[in-house]
């Protein structure tokens, strides 16, 4: 059986990708190459409510997966976070290369990447907060 933190963690990817690939209805065969904004934080494509909203996107993939693996130390759940997040990023992008109304970016990649291992050391920082109230209290 799949724990409810790797069933959340699923699903919000399959959100994640629903909403940087949509409108399913202006996908097309031919790339958009030209659209492309290659310099990140420049141009038209620059706002600080896309970064924000790109940001709390990614968040809790990192969230989720941190509380979904307890098992592997925070080394290791930062790199995978900032694999996933990266590697999901990329995709989205990606795709976003045949949908007319879209526009790819690198400040895109960059802040979904941010925002996944934010929320992974939001969860860490958290974790580490009630283990240590755990502690205190048996201390006490």
């Amino acid at each position: 059986m799949i724990q409810p933190w790797k069933k959340l963690l699923w699903l919000w990817i399959i959100v994640v990708i629903g909403v940087t690939t949509s409108p399913w209805d202006q996908i097309v065969t031919h790339t958009h190459f030209d659209k492309i904004n290659w310099i990140p934080l420049y141009g038209h494509a620059f706002s600080i409510s896309d970064i924000i909203g790109n940001i709390l996107l990614f968040a809790p993939v990192g969230w989720f997966y941190v509380n979904s693996r307890p098992d592997l130390k925070k080394r290791r759940v930062l790199i995978n976070i900032f694999v996933i997040s990266a590697c999901l990023s990329l995709f989205a992008e990606c795709s976003q290369i045949f949908i007319h109304t879209r526009y790819p970016a690198t400040a895109d990649w960059l802040c979904n990447t941010a925002g996944g291992i934010l929320g992974g050391l939001v969860a860490i920082t958290r974790k580490e907060a009630r283990q240590k109230e755990k502690e205190i209290s048996w201390s006490a």
